[in-house]
């Protein structure tokens, strides 16, 4: 089962490097160059002597014509000139504010999705191999999950106390019994207790003192179980604590 999760997190890594290479290198494809049509120059002037309808404009010999200046380009219907490009002013605020332009939203944005995918790569590319890591290292215990299953179970565990007071003083008693965790029953595994205790309350100061019996048993075996009968051990606990404190 390891080596079967091992082989897809490791076809799962190959196909995300190449999608993420594909998107990297895009589309590229070979643009065909066409010579733009030339805007002609004012009425009554040609050639050398062309003074171009705007000055966002310049002749050129080669065509016999005026042509837009690098970022602008020319509005036949209105005659005039205007902003060519996209405006990044949007995507370079969203890039400089911390939150935002850790993911490279403002890179996305502007359609430069190579620099975008190294930022994704380098911001989530550590998350998403610490979380292969721990399926690769959650997934080799299955065997030793599986022994422990084949062993233990659920178990239920019940606590009941109360308390009696008579300013200052006050009486305690419990009771709590823990299920045993054994599967298959070799070891009982039940343990219960009893405790009693008394206290006292004052204003500047309290002291508390409480007894706690416990007893469990347990069935040991000093060898395999079909070659040798259980030895019953019985184990009682005796513990007493007590508590001085001090109000200030």
């Amino acid at each position: 089962m390891t080596q079967t999760f091992n082989l897809t997190a490791l076809l799962f890594i190959t196909l995300v490097y190449a999608s993420s290479a594909h998107l990297m290198r895009g589309e590229r494809e070979l643009n065909v160059v066409s010579t733009p049509t030339p805007i002609p120059c004012n009425p009554g002037t040609n050639e050398s002597h062309c003074v171009c309808p705007a000055k966002c404009l310049t002749y050129q010999n080669s065509t016999g014509g005026c042509h837009p200046n690098n970022c602008w380009k020319w509005d036949d219907v209105n005659g005039k000139c205007e902003v060519a490009g996209k405006d990044f002013v949007g995507p370079i605020v969203l890039q400089a504010i911390p939150f935002t332009g850790a993911f490279g939203s403002g890179w996305g944005n502007m359609g430069r999705w190579d620099i975008f995918n190294i930022y994704m790569a380098v911001v989530f590319g550590p998350f998403v191999l610490l979380l292969i890591a721990c399926c690769c290292v959650m997934f080799g215990y299955t065997a030793q999950n599986e022994a422990i299953d084949q062993k233990y179970t659920h178990t239920s565990n019940l606590r009941i106390g109360t308390e009696w007071r008579f300013m200052p003083f006050s009486i305690r008693g419990g009771y709590s019994i823990y299920g045993s965790p054994y599967k298959n029953g070799i070891n009982d595994g039940l343990k219960s207790s009893y405790s009693v205790g008394f206290g006292i309350r004052e204003k500047n100061y309290f002291l508390d003192f409480t007894y706690v019996f416990s007893k469990s048993s347990e069935d040991y075996y000093l060898y395999s179980g079909e070659l040798t009968e259980a030895s019953v051990n019985t184990i009682e606990r005796h513990r007493f604590q007590s508590t001085l404190g001090f109000k200030f």
